[in-house]
């Protein structure tokens, strides 16, 4: 494996998911995590803290910042975005594909 590049392993209740980062990446969400004051297992919470972050809040949020910077941005942009800005950077493709 290449020698910037670090995993996280993600699991739920269905399945167990690997992703590769890079160390630099690692390290910021290793500190976000532990400044915390949760135990739970989602990296983005909702808006109350108490579970994972809903899909109709981000997508509503992209929706309302899009019209007030006259832009056109969706989370399937931004992903494709960070998708190709990982590939650029050396990450392999298999830490790139979605599962």
């Amino acid at each position: 494996m290449h020698k910037k590049i670090s995993s996280f392993w993600k699991l739920n209740l269905y399945d167990v998911q690997l992703f590769l980062l890079f160390f630099s990446c690692e390290e910021l969400l290793q500190a976000y995590l532990k400044e915390r004051q949760d135990d739970l297992p989602f990296v983005f919470l909702n808006a109350g803290g108490t579970g994972p972050i809903n899909i109709h809040y981000v997508k509503n949020n992209f929706r309302k910042y899009r019209k007030e910077l006259g832009i056109h941005l969706s989370p399937h942009t931004l992903s494709h975005t960070f998708a190709a800005h990982l590939a650029l950077k050396g990450m392999p493709l298999v830490g790139i594909q979605a599962p």
